[in-house]
């Protein structure tokens, strides 16, 4: 099984072809194969039994379900982007899909996939020319002094786009073989030598179903259902200009990829847990925002509408402190200061942030200086080594002492199945009242005219969270304690009215649950302090002269709008850096 990751860059032992090659641009631009890819359309079925009529085999069942996930994954492919690649692997021992009697496993997304009818399909396209294939290659990094490798890599051809115009395949006709599972457990990370190099790996395990794991899974089936009503979208060609430069900036400074692809059609969550423990981990992933980069994450759009980023900011101190029966809000204190106007402020909170989910000093050490050393600040910070790193963390573990025996013990993925339980209330909230919110691990994307209500919804759910498990009462109450009742009471009122595709009607209503000034500060400087919410959201407004205005206007005119990449490169004209957005 893969690993649950959109990364397709392997190490050398996992490719298929052991020659070394010049230059790994031509692998860069691709997707990795999703085997729940299927179809059951007749116009779907009679293109796929014509191919395989033409291999002529005797398997001729087992060929027919091998390539239609192989036609459908290149028609997804190429509606995405006609120029992106599918990664898959040619290596049999990859395939062990197929169920034996009475065996059950969660985390087969089509059991029917076989190496040897699933390679033989790709073997046949591309004898006829309906693909065009890149082997799996190896490249050399000069940096780090070893090898790293690429899939193979398959495309459609012209003469294959042509065959799906004359079947009348169409994107409608895109589906999937089975719900994929969206509750995943891992196991404890492991070393395994494969062809004699040490590999880390967690692999799935299987688990058996409890009211608990079915209560969860419900809850995200409920949320991916409930996205798929909205349309998230990225406004990134509007980009403010000092967004421009700095997003250019962090492309530059890249190594390899000098652009960022945006699968806008990536929306389905699930949560992954980790240590074999449904204690641990269960954070959000696999939507195209998680892995967004935080400059153009500001212009993500829902139903055409700006959008703001609401984090927790610090909230691993925090519920650590609360496990200590310490609301560490009330001590009105800068986690991260280790003097007066400390300038080495933002490096310790890289530390300290990176020590809770480190399992020493000394990987934390290795991990600051490795950021420091790929974002060339090393010099900048005078860190020749990693004492200086260790050092600046055995202070901070002086500052808080309290909380000291977690500092670098491996506690954070405890902590990070704290605020998924948090983020998890919210998201239950969210959906039950319509409202969409995107989940970032610890921090939510919301409509910016929601965000004074979601704000006091994060607020609600973190104290009563702290409060259920850690017994600490901060006294909470909402700053708009009329909210819900009023809320309600237009719900009820408008929920039969609105068309299934838009919830645009709410938004007046929302707008008279805004804060003014003095209540904002009459609760920030209040007894009931409690911990900060930052906002984070875009300068400047859509030209509504670019792709996304379009896509959008389609979209609420109940128009059907496939949702292809976005992809942001970095240019250079003389000596001028700029983005070239497509």
């Amino acid at each position: 099984m893969e690993d649950f990751d959109d990364v397709v860059d392997l190490d050398a032992e996992d490719v298929a072809g052991d020659g070394i090659v010049s230059t790994p641009a031509d692998y860069k631009n691709s997707r990795y194969i999703e085997y729940s890819r299927w179809s059951d359309h007749k116009e779907v079925n009679l293109m796929v039994r014509v191919l395989v009529s033409g291999m002529k085999k005797r398997e001729a069942a087992s060929y027919t379900m091998n390539m239609k996930v192989v036609i459908i994954n290149l028609y997804d492919s190429w509606l995405s982007d006609p120029e992106q690649f599918i990664a898959y692997h040619r290596r049999y021992d990859h395939y062990n899909f197929k169920l034996k009697s009475g065996q059950d496993n969660r985390y087969i997304k089509n059991p029917h996939v076989t190496a040897k009818c699933f390679v033989g399909s790709v073997n046949y396209l591309l004898s006829e020319g309906y693909i065009e294939n890149k082997e799996g290659g190896r490249f050399y990094d000069e940096a780090k002094n070893t090898y790293y490798g690429y899939l193979s890599r398959m495309r459609a051809t012209d003469k294959l786009v042509a065959l799906w115009g004359e079947y009348g395949v169409s994107p409608l006709m895109i589906g999937r073989y089975a719900e994929e599972e969206v509750i995943i457990l891992k196991d404890v990370q492991i070393e395994k030598k494969i062809n004699g190099k040490k590999k880390k790996i967690k692999n799935v395990v299987q688990y058996p179903d409890t009211p608990a794991t079915r209560i969860m899974r419900r809850k995200v089936q409920d949320y991916n259902r409930f996205l798929n009503r909205f349309h998230v979208d990225i406004d990134v060609e509007c980009m403010f200009q000092t967004d421009k430069e700095a997003f250019a900036k962090d492309l530059d400074g890249r190594k390899r990829m000098k652009y960022e692809k945006i699968r806008l059609g990536s929306k389905r969550v699930y949560r992954i847990f980790n240590n074999n423990r449904f204690d641990q981990g269960g954070r959000y992933y696999g939507s195209f925002w998680i892995g967004c980069p935080s400059t153009l994450r500001k212009y993500i759009t829902i139903n055409g509408m700006k959008t703001i980023e609401l984090d927790y900011s610090g909230i691993h101190i925090q519920l650590l402190y609360a496990l200590k029966g310490v609301n560490y809000a009330a001590l009105g204190e800068d986690a991260y200061s280790l003097v007066e106007s400390d300038p080495d402020r933002e490096l310790n909170k890289l530390i300290l942030l990176t020590a809770l989910n480190a399992e020493s000093d000394t990987a934390t050490a290795q991990s600051i200086f490795d950021q420091l050393r790929r974002t060339k600040l090393l010099s900048k910070k005078s860190i020749t080594s990693h004492e200086p790193i260790k050092a600046k963390l055995d202070q901070l573990k002086e500052k808080h002492p309290l909380i000291a025996s977690y500092i670098a013990e491996g506690y954070g993925i405890t902590l990070q199945y704290y605020d998924s339980c948090v983020i998890e209330r919210l998201i239950e909230w969210a959906v039950s009242h319509n409202i969409p919110v995107l989940t970032i691990h610890d921090s939510v994307i919301c409509p910016v005219q929601y965000k004074d209500f979601i704000k006091d919804k994060m607020w609600q759910f973190y104290s009563d969270f702290i409060k259920d498990n850690f017994g600490i009462d901060i006294s909470y109450k909402s700053i708009q304690p009329n909210a819900r009742p009023f809320f309600n009471s237009q719900l009820e009122v408008t929920k039969y009215q609105m068309p299934q595709y838009n919830y645009m009607s709410l938004h007046n209503l929302i707008w008279n649950l805004d804060l003014t000034k003095y209540q904002y500060k009459q609760y920030s400087y209040g007894k009931n302090t409690i911990i900060n919410i930052k906002a984070d959201a875009r300068e400047g407004e859509c030209t509504q002269k670019c792709n996304h205005y379009r896509r959008v206007r389609s979209f609420l005119a109940e128009e059907y709008v496939y949702l292809r990449d976005v992809t942001v490169t970095l240019i250079e004209t003389d000596g001028y850096r700029d983005l070239l957005i497509e």
